[in-house]
């Protein structure tokens, strides 16, 4: 009888119902930036973004991809745009604010951007366009996973605008 007891008192801490009581979140409903939220219907997504332009911050919008599944929205893509003020400081403040949400990166990669086809592709034409650079172009990346998602936020180091962020619900 004690042991029936003591299972009933344990049962809300080890059930089913344990993982709703610690506030863990789902991947649809989580905010990516702004007001974009995962799991969005087209439409809605085309009422708060019909200029397919997201808010960072004052000075910063990114560029909006997304792409839906069974109709809800399942990965997003930003990006640094041209066509509306772009700012040197967008790349920081949108690293700053993935920070901010989801803590310091899980991994961060740095590595050495090669031209297409190769080192000098292009045959003689392409290793003569290769042979006055002095400059190395280097493309920086940082990955979470957290709260069902995976993101990324990457950028060219010689680029003080580009950047790219992306979100999508990790289905494992």
């Amino acid at each position: 009888m004690k042991a029936l007891a003591v299972l009933a008192l344990l049962a809300p801490l080890v059930g089913p119902g344990a993982l709703r009581a610690q506030d863990v979140q789902e991947p649809e409903g989580q905010v990516v930036a702004d007001q974009l939220r995962m799991g969005m219907t087209r439409a809605e997504v085309r009422a708060l973004y019909p200029s397919a332009l997201v808010p960072i911050n004052d000075r910063c919008r990114g560029e909006l991809s997304a792409t839906y599944s069974h109709g809800r929205l399942s990965s997003v893509s930003l990006s640094a745009q041209d066509r509306d003020r772009p700012s040197k400081n967008c790349r920081e403040a949108v690293r700053t604010m993935l920070v901010a949400r989801f803590g310091a990166p899980e991994t961060s990669t740095r590595k050495l951007r090669e031209p297409k086809g190769g080192m000098y592709g292009g045959g003689v034409t392409g290793t003569l366009s290769q042979l006055g650079k002095t400059e190395s172009e280097y493309l920086h990346n940082d990955e979470w996973s957290a709260a069902g998602l995976k993101v990324a936020f990457g950028y060219n180091e010689s680029n003080k605008t580009s950047w790219w962020a992306t979100f999508e619900i990790d289905r494992k």
